[in-house]
This record gives structure tokens, sequence and C-alpha cells, in this order.
């Protein structure tokens, strides 16, 4: 599933300067895929587009990429 920043984390990424790209990413149009979770799921380690690593990202800073389904999916629902 692709996943993205929701407003929570993209505020918190544009503000960190976690980047060392001349240019500054965009993080609202920013998709990744996570590769796996910690054991506690509360991390996903997440490969974005156009990178070859991945980031530990906090599971409640993401969501679905597109919304499919009936509803929103949530960090706090089960999976």
């Amino acid at each position: 599933m692709l996943i993205k920043l929701n407003d929570k984390g993209i505020r918190l990424y544009t503000a960190s300067g976690r980047t060392h790209y001349r240019t500054p990413l965009d993080w609202q149009s920013r998709t990744g895929r996570i590769t796996k979770y910690s054991r506690n799921r509360s991390i996903a380690y997440v490969v974005w587009s156009g990178r070859s690593s991945y980031d530990c990202v906090s599971v409640d800073l993401i969501e679905p990429a597109s919304f499919e389904g009936n509803g929103y999916w949530r960090s706090s629902q089960s999976h």
C-alpha cells in the first residue's frame, strides 16, 4: 500500500528541515511504501519515492496515499 504523511506529519517534516537536498521536498505529494513495522507496530520503516533507503516514521503520522473503500484509515484501527 502506498502511504503519505498526514497533516501533522507534513508539518513535522517541513519544520524539522531533515532534508539534505538543495531544494526542499514536497512532503504533501511525496508517497512511500512501508517495508516493515517495529515489534509494537508504532514505527513504520518507509521507503519514500526516489529513495533506496528507509526512514523510521511514527505510524501516527501516516495515512494511505489514496482512500479506498468506506471511510478513512486511522492508525488506531487494527491492522
